[in-house]
């Protein structure tokens, strides 16, 4: 199954191509580059670069959020269009569970966070079901930084984004995690939603939309 992975939740994201759960190639987009009119364009050299085509991809797969409102409008609008014109299955992978599957020694438990500005952490805690998989034990929630890293102990696990900035809150609480399992990946987004999509777990290319959490700061002025 040749899938196609888009990571645009965070700057500067990236995209990858896999094949039956390999990666043949993983890009980093250009930080001024996350615009939809060239995200095609970079999609269609990557394929070119190893001999595809857009309507060889066989399955979509990409990051839903919670993460930068722009790159995961523009991320998901993508990857639908795609599914829509090419007829492949499309798969929404939460971004915090896509971080998750960076962690690959002998933690069985740990919390990601990603930046929700305003001095809050997007969070979540995931544990390893019978397989070794990774799987939320707790919804998504918001919460403030230093309140939530000074509830830490030193038996719990943290990586994730949200530890680019927040980081020296977090130290000699608990254990946090190399900086190598923070960022979400295409590669991670791409092969688990080939499984995904295996299992019979797919979008609905209409009614999916990015998973946001709350409203964008615009949006909650013009409320108020």
């Amino acid at each position: 199954m040749l899938t196609l992975g888009l990571e645009t939740s965070l700057i500067p994201g990236s995209i990858a191509l896999c094949d039956n759960g390999v990666c043949l190639e993983e890009r980093t987009l250009q930080t001024d580059r996350r615009h939809a009119e060239t995200l095609i364009p970079e999609i269609q050299g990557l394929l070119a670069e190893h001999g595809y085509h857009l309507r060889d991809c066989q399955a979509v797969a990409a990051s839903e959020g919670p993460g930068s409102f722009t790159g995961l409008r523009i991320g998901v609008t993508c990857a639908k269009t795609l599914a829509y014109a090419t007829g492949a299955p499309l798969a929404a992978i939460p971004t915090l569970t896509a971080v998750a599957h960076n962690v690959v020694d002998d933690v069985q438990r740990l919390f990601v966070v990603s930046d929700a500005q305003r001095k809050q952490l997007f969070c979540a805690e995931f544990g390893r079901d019978d397989n070794g998989i990774w799987e939320p034990v707790s919804a998504i929630t918001i919460v403030y930084a230093d309140e939530f890293a000074s509830q830490r102990t030193p038996h719990d696990h943290v990586t994730g984004p949200g530890l680019i900035k927040f980081a020296e809150l977090f130290r000699d609480r608990c254990t946090i995690l190399p900086p190598a399992t923070w960022m979400p990946h295409a590669a991670v987004i791409a092969r688990f939603g080939e499984q995904e999509i295996r299992a019979k777990r797919t979008a609905d290319i209409w009614a999916l939309q990015p998973f946001y959490l709350r409203k964008s700061a615009a949006e909650e002025r013009w409320v108020g």
